[in-house]
């Protein structure tokens, strides 16, 4: 069976008066609406290297997310902000179970920037129908291998490496419940 096509359509008064028919055309309505929001409600998480950030490599960087319900990864964006001069900004995430044991990585192609990427350029993904909204030049389209996680898990944000005088850099996370 397929899913009635997911559409932000509003219900008309008319429609649900009394002594209204209800029609299947009305149901097609209520139920696109219903896949509309349960495709597009997410939450969005950002980790942000702000300034110079070469001297955090090889670090576990900022805040980490957890939710008190099962969630899935539904797109990501990367963004360049001032390109180094030489090398390339490579970024992993980190998933840690409820008992703090590394899972691994959520990644098996991390997303990375090297110097050749103009400034201010984003790499942005929609998970959800496999569509890369944008990957510019320079950009090395992240791919990834985990996207299903259990209520209490731990995503934790690294830092594998940094352009040469590389400043500002951010790995942005859509996420759903499931």
């Amino acid at each position: 069976m397929a899913d009635v096509s997911p559409a932000r359509e509003n219900i008309l008064t008319q429609e649900t008066d009394y002594n209204s028919s209800v029609s299947e055309r009305f149901f097609q309505k209520v139920g696109g609406s219903i896949n509309f929001i349960n495709d597009r409600q997410t939450q969005y998480h950002t980790w942000k290297l702000n300034g110079p950030y070469s001297n955090g490599v090889g670090s576990e960087i900022d805040q980490v997310i957890s939710y008190p319900f099962n969630f899935e990864i539904s797109g990501f964006i990367y963004y360049n902000d001032v390109t180094g001069g030489t090398g390339s900004t490579i970024v992993d995430v980190l998933e840690y179970d409820n008992d703090g044991n590394l899972v691994g990585s959520i990644f098996s192609t991390k997303p990375e920037v090297d110097s050749t990427a103009n400034s201010r350029s984003s790499t942005v993904y929609d998970q959800v129908n496999s569509s890369t909204i944008a990957n510019p030049s320079g950009h090395t389209l992240a791919v990834l291998s985990k996207t299903q996680f259990d209520a209490g898990n731990i995503l934790v944000f690294k830092l594998d490496a940094a352009m040469n005088s590389a400043n500002g850099f951010m790995l942005g996370l859509w996420i759903r419940g499931r």
